[in-house]
């Protein structure tokens, strides 16, 4: 049993009668001992480590909080720690961070057996709720409350609003889900996503109306209203036990402080956190707290934001076609092979990548290769090797926290498919800005480049002289010999003259012939003859 309170098997309530949280009798706290027992391991010998999670209220839970909260739980399993700690004390933040999160809280606890106890000291609102239902135990002083976790979205006007419903309805999912497997009341869960329901406390059941005027108001026992239509619920501390939400509260004491040096170290005694004012808690010998820190958490989150990733993505795209554009190894080169080692270490962090990925974008980024420096023209080695490319790197941008659920009612999506369709729409936004700025570069910009980059030589051995204004300008039509690969952009040899040209977007060989097709400014654009 791994709640205090019995819940009801039948419909249309489940069962919520017990005593005042002031006033347990002892078979209820012998309950909860032996549960707590039961889960969390204690050593009488030695040190018990207690792995520490702080969520503030200062900054909203989003992907830096998903990364850290990550890479401090695989920290506590390699410690052994006898639990986690999530000390909450949060107004949210975004969802489907919050939704991974709540994963690997639930995760740490079923595959790892290392429980979670989640302490409110004050907030646990919106994302907060979700992640103390992914927690096995709960925790609160009596200042807490939890609930209000109906997501909304930024409209297109910048307001706040209310989330469509294929994205409510996939929360109230995973509240339900979460609040079942801890034996919590579901409904009671879903009233914190859904402001629609109705629920009334009836002859010790708490049940679901459909109206308002269903409401017993009347006779020696009138309904107890748990939550009305129109408004999300909150639970405050007192309800929070009374409805079997919360397993414990723990009153407010002064604490000895936690010193800079202990902060420092990431460790200090249980004893100054309140949760361990608790009966049982108090009682596990030399219990430590163990916090973890990393400035790489910071790093990684900002890589892994999609506006990043896509700019990433488009400075790797873009400083491919500029070094495509001449033969040589120069700045663009190094901004695009910059941008791809960003997006790799971004995924290999947020474990979004796997070594399949990897093997594919080589091998597309070998084709590509033996497309432009063996085969002649452009042809199937080089489309296949732009499409394996483009799909390693989208599942390397993607995030992976669920299995996807594609049909045709967009209200039963969930989270993962929903996250996937955005990072698609920044993936595709992204490729096709990235082929306007190659068109613009293309049109405006790239022969500008060539003439002031480290490959044009000035006054070489092949006749070139500083600057094409000092070089009579050939009339359209007259011909002569790619001097080197135009990929578009290159040089031709025309009566004797180095030159640079570029073409309208086909790729010319060095050596084959070639024909002035137009003037454009101080552009010259030719064309195979």
């Amino acid at each position: 049993m791994l709640c205090a309170v019995a819940f009801a098997e039948e419909q249309p309530g489940l069962d919520l009668a017990r005593s005042d949280p002031q006033d347990q009798n002892l078979p209820q706290r012998e309950s909860l001992e032996q549960r707590l027992q039961a889960a969390i391991p204690i050593k009488q010998e030695g040190e018990n480590l207690i792995g520490y999670i702080y969520l503030e209220r200062e900054r909203p839970i989003d992907e830096s909080t998903y990364l850290y909260v990550k890479y401090a739980l695989e920290h506590y399993k390699k410690l052994g720690v006898s639990f986690i700690l999530l000390d909450l004390n949060t107004p949210g933040g975004e969802v489907f961070a919050s939704m991974k999160i709540a994963d690997l809280l639930h995760q740490i606890d079923v595959q790892h057996h290392i429980p979670v106890v989640a302490f409110i000291d004050n907030w646990a609102i919106s994302a907060g709720a979700m992640l103390a239902y992914a927690s096995r135990f709960i925790g609160i002083t009596n200042t807490a409350s939890m609930g209000a976790a109906e997501p909304i979205t930024a409209g297109a006007d910048g307001k706040m609003e209310t989330a469509s419903e294929k994205i409510n309805s996939a929360l109230r999912a995973e509240f339900i889900n979460l609040a079942q497997y801890y034996k919590r009341n579901p409904l009671i869960a879903e009233a914190m996503v859904d402001k629609d329901m109705i629920l009334v406390r009836r002859d010790g059941q708490i049940i679901r109306l459909e109206k308002e005027d269903e409401i017993r108001t009347q006779g020696p026992d009138p309904d107890q209203i748990v939550s009305r239509m129109g408004k999300l619920l909150t639970l405050n501390a007192e309800e929070l036990i009374d409805y079997g939400v919360a397993d414990f509260m723990v009153d407010l004491h002064a604490l000895a402080p936690i010193t800079p040096q202990e902060l420092a170290a990431g460790e200090w005694p249980a004893s100054k956190n309140l949760l361990f004012q608790q009966p049982f808690f108090s009682q596990i010998p030399q219990a430590k707290i163990v916090s973890f820190s990393d400035w790489k958490i910071g790093f990684f989150s900002l890589l892994s934001h999609p506006l990043i990733s896509s700019l990433l993505f488009l400075g790797l795209i873009v400083g491919v076609y500029m070094e495509m554009s001449h033969p040589g190894f120069g700045v663009p080169g190094v901004v695009a092979l910059v941008c791809l080692c960003f997006i790799l270490l971004s995924s290999f962090a947020a474990e979004a990548a796997s070594w399949l990925e990897i093997i594919i974008l080589i091998a597309g980024l070998v084709l590509i290769s033996v497309e432009v420096f063996v085969l002649p023209g452009f042809g199937i080695a080089g489309v296949l090797g732009i499409l394996l490319t483009l799909f390693a790197l989208f599942t390397l941008m993607v995030p992976t926290a669920g299995p996807l659920e594609f049909n045709w009612d967009w209200d039963q999506l969930n989270f993962a498919t929903l996250a996937f369709l955005e990072r698609l729409g920044y993936f595709i936004g992204t490729l096709l800005l990235s082929l306007i700025v190659i068109a613009l570069l293309a049109r405006y910009l790239t022969p500008t480049f060539l003439r002031k980059s480290r490959i044009i030589l000035e006054g070489d051995q092949e006749g070139s002289v500083a600057g094409l204004e000092a070089k009579a300008m050939p009339a359209v039509g007259t011909e002569g010999i790619a001097q080197s690969s135009l990929r578009p952009g290159g040089k031709i040899l025309i009566n004797n003259q180095v030159l640079d040209a570029v073409t309208d977007g086909i790729v010319i060989d060095k050596g084959e012939p070639i024909v002035v097709k137009k003037i454009d400014g101080s552009r010259i654009i030719v064309d195979r003859r």
